[in-house]
């Protein structure tokens, strides 16, 4: 995660003001994350900021993640958790009593300082790390598979200066697979016209390794279908290492009963997991988890407003907004054999032009209309518009019945920390 990562207020060492991305990820605001808090990471010029990407990956890691709504606060660092080879490390941790999924929560001790810190125990070995601000280290994490260090094949965990993350273990996707843990980051987990989908992301710089129980039959695709992906099979559970230096979307396993994706976060911001409405007469048939549980993945363009499926299955239609000419990605039904881009038809092909073939989706290309007609903007006439102040126009007015706010004392805990002295807050006035 990127800085200003909170986690819903969670406990940690140090000052944080970030309103913008606080908010959105407490438990509180789960259901509107995707929509009125969205609109407040949309630049005046109408593109997307890097913090819209950073909320989507939070909000969809959420969405995805029905542990994670009932979990207690265990511990953390300054309460005793002890759990990371280097203190450096600051660690909360939380967890679900009734499915034992933990979360442990990853960041650096001091998240505002741009301190020069040693990585333990590999500075010796990397020279350049002494001029980093990153810090590495592993956990010592207690699994329904028994105690281990995690990562096990990975040289560590990797932590930039501002920068934290969300490990997690004994964590179920989908109907029914299990991840016995994970230092790479989930984009999505989810169920896709019956598999169970795992999109895992991660920074490009680092590396990240999980330990997955495969099942099904694969495919005959290439898995994984990059080398920089390894795989070691460790019995019930498979671990799959990802090595630095990974910028793409890659298939880690492709079966008949599960998909497992991986790319790298700036990539995974490029994707989209818009619902499936349900039923027509629902009110809330767009709001995930009570009126639809179906979705999909649509990879490429820079904003996916809606999807519709038509009534045979066969037809796709996905409306947003391009600001370039990309390549478009869908992994949806397998029904679908028609994919429309605003009322467009789209030429898709079942396997073509992706370094990462799965079986199932459909790949086409998005351009820009570069000649756009019939578009007339109307004039915007006939404003209507009312003063607020009432001192302006009214001559009359006055302010003696205002209450003066000369009050030196407060009954509340948390004294202003900035003024003259004088209280401004409004009960202390009976307001």
């Amino acid at each position: 995660m990127v800085s200003g990562t909170s986690w819903g207020g969670l406990p940690f060492p140090g000052v944080y003001t970030s309103y913008d991305y606080g908010a959105s990820v407490s438990i509180g605001s789960l259901l509107s994350i995707y929509h009125s808090y969205f609109l407040s990471q949309i630049a005046e010029s109408r593109d997307l900021t890097t913090k819209y990407d950073e909320l989507k990956r939070q909000g969809l890691f959420l969405r995805s993640s029905r542990d994670f709504y009932k979990t207690d606060w265990v511990a953390d660092s300054s309460t005793g958790l002890s759990v990371s080879t280097n203190s450096d490390a600051f660690i909360t941790l939380l967890k679900n009593s009734d499915t034992g999924t933990q979360f442990f929560i990853a960041r650096q001790g001091d998240s505002t300082s741009t301190r020069v810190v040693l990585p333990r125990p590999f500075a010796c070995h990397n020279p350049s790390t002494f001029f980093s601000n990153t810090i590495t280290f592993k956990l010592n994490v207690t699994t329904n598979a028994g105690t281990v260090q995690i990562p096990t094949v990975a040289n560590a965990i990797t932590l930039g200066g501002r920068e934290s993350k969300v490990i997690v273990t004994d964590y179920v996707f989908g109907s029914a697979s299990e991840i016995s843990y994970s230092t790479a980051s989930i984009f999505f987990a989810g169920i896709i016209d019956g598999r169970d989908v795992l999109f895992l992301h991660g920074n490009s710089t680092q590396q990240h390794e999980a330990s997955i129980k495969l099942t099904g039959t694969p495919t005959n695709l290439a898995q994984p279908s990059s080398s920089q992906i390894q795989v070691r099979d460790g019995g019930n559970f498979t671990t799959v290492t990802i090595l630095a230096g990974l910028q793409d979307f890659v298939t880690i396993y492709d079966s008949d009963t599960q998909l497992i994706l991986y790319a790298d976060s700036t990539t995974a911001a490029t994707f989209w997991a818009p619902v499936i409405p349900g039923s027509a007469d629902d009110p809330l048939r767009n709001f995930w988890g009570i009126g639809t549980n179906q979705t999909i993945l649509v990879g490429g363009p820079r904003l996916v407003r809606s999807v519709s499926l038509d009534s045979t299955g066969k037809t796709l239609a996905l409306i947003g907004d391009l600001k370039e000419g990309v390549i478009l990605t869908v992994i949806g039904p397998k029904t679908v054999t028609m994919v429309t881009w605003n009322g467009i038809p789209v030429s898709t092909d079942a396997q073509g032009m992706l370094p990462s073939a799965i079986d199932g989706s459909l790949v086409g290309q998005l351009s820009l209309h570069s000649n756009v007609t019939g578009i007339v903007v109307p004039k915007l006439t006939g404003w209507r518009f009312k003063d607020s102040l009432p001192e302006v126009t009214d001559i009359t007015f006055s302010d003696v019945d205002w209450v003066l706010a000369n009050k030196t004392t407060t009954n509340i805990p948390v004294k202003p920390a900035y003024g003259d002295g004088r209280i401004l807050y409004g009960c202390d006035y009976g307001l």
